[in-house]
Parts: C-alpha cells; structure tokens; sequence
C-alpha cells in the first residue's frame, strides 16, 4: 500500500509514492476501507502506524521535494503538469480525512 511505503516502510522518501497516491484520491476510492485497511498493512511490514501521520509526513515533506525534482519532475507528461505543491496537498487533505 502507498500510504504505508510514504509512512517509513520504505529507507528513502520516494515521490512516486506521491504521485500514485494524488491519482488514487482522485478516483472513486473508500475512506472506509483505507482507514480499516491500514493498521493490519502496517502491521504486515512491521512497521508502526504513526500516531499521526501527517505531522509524520510534514517532517518529511522537504525530502519527498527533493525527490520529486530529482527524480519524478522531468519524467511527469506535459499533458499532465502536476505539481509537487498540488500533489502535497492533496495528500495532507487525504491523510487529514484518515486520520480518526
């Protein structure tokens, strides 16, 4: 799952991440789900489900940047000019509507 990968399952910060979770929040997706679904995915790697995720991923937010131009900006379509502003803060609001 994303959201766990973005939340430390992963050793370094990967905006593809991100990326994938800004075009799954636009889609037709259960909240529901994704909050039930989350404890036991986290649990499944061993890693722990921060108390708060969001202030777990503002602590990170400058290094999925960095990421993002190096990594992700130059490959990201014309057609499609996403934004690691825009992208960031569709996670924010994702994750605050996570959050219990």
């Amino acid at each position: 799952m994303t959201i766990r990968a973005i939340c430390g399952q992963r050793r370094f910060i990967i905006a593809r991440d991100l990326y994938d979770i800004y075009h799954i929040a636009q889609s037709d997706v259960s909240l529901e789900a994704v909050r039930n679904a989350l404890p036991a995915k986290f649990a499944a790697k061993g890693v722990d489900l921060p108390v708060s995720i969001i202030s777990d991923l503002e602590r990170k937010q400058a290094l999925f940047a960095e990421d993002w131009d190096k990594r992700l900006a130059h490959l990201l379509p014309v057609s499609d000019p996403l934004t690691f502003d825009a992208a960031w803060a569709a996670l924010i609001r994702l994750m605050s509507k996570l959050e219990p």
